[in-house]
């Protein structure tokens, strides 16, 4: 398997995983706002001054859903790249090795 093609198995697994965090319905077929920040958060992309949750939040707004299936996300990623300067490639292999989800900080107190 190419490396390339690995990242995209890893990204899916690591998108059901963050899917699955905290969903009451146990969606994997989509993946809210919410965690999707913590997701981006984790793999310290999100970090509150190059990208922030407002940025994160009014892109995903632009998609018209609750939810985001595997292939909006992939979309939403190359806009997120290309609005904030960051490379495509480094995005997706900081999300494909980040850890399953964990409580943010701001969850935990």
């Amino acid at each position: 398997m190419s490396m390339e093609n690995q990242n995209e198995t890893n990204l899916r697994t690591k998108f059901i995983e963050f899917s699955e965090y905290k969903s009451k319905e146990n969606d994997t077929n989509g993946i809210s706002l919410k965690q999707l920040d913590l997701w981006l958060e984790q793999a310290r992309i999100l970090d509150m001054n190059r990208i922030t949750t407002t940025d994160t939040g009014i892109l995903f707004l632009k998609f018209g859903t609750r939810r985001m299936d595997f292939q909006q996300f992939l979309l939403f990623l190359r806009k997120l790249a290309a609005q904030s300067g960051d490379n495509l490639t480094d995005i997706f292999e900081k999300l494909a090795k980040c850890e399953k989800p964990t409580l943010p900080a701001w969850e935990l107190n």
